[in-house]
């Protein structure tokens, strides 16, 4: 996807719980960065599953990363500017790939 926009690519099935919510990060929040050991998060958007972090738009974590074993995956498009509108991006993913769901979430 050539969007220019950050992407977070998790495997699913080391997701825990159901949902995502979407915060900001703490000073106090343990994050440990794929690659990059723990990463001071705070101040920045985070996706959290029921453990904790597992992304934000400079790093995801470890304990969700993608591998060679991974079957399912969730990928997260984080959209700030209004560089191309959602509705256009969302329409463009169709045209161009096979997905079962796009949740649009308007901060």
């Amino acid at each position: 996807i050539k969007s220019g926009y950050s992407i977070g690519g998790f495997d699913i099935d080391k997701i825990c719980g159901n949902t995502l919510t979407l915060g900001v990060g703490n000073k106090d929040d343990i994050y440990e960065a794929i690659g990059r050991g723990i990463l001071n998060i705070e101040g920045l958007p985070v996706y959290r599953d029921t453990i904790g972090g597992i992304g934000t738009p400079t790093s995801d974590v470890e304990r969700t990363k993608l591998s060679i074993d991974t079957k399912r995956l969730l990928m997260t498009i984080n959209i700030y500017e209004t560089e191309m509108p959602i509705d256009q991006f969302v329409k463009l993913m169709g045209q161009r790939y096979e997905y079962r769901n796009v949740i649009k979430t308007l901060l």
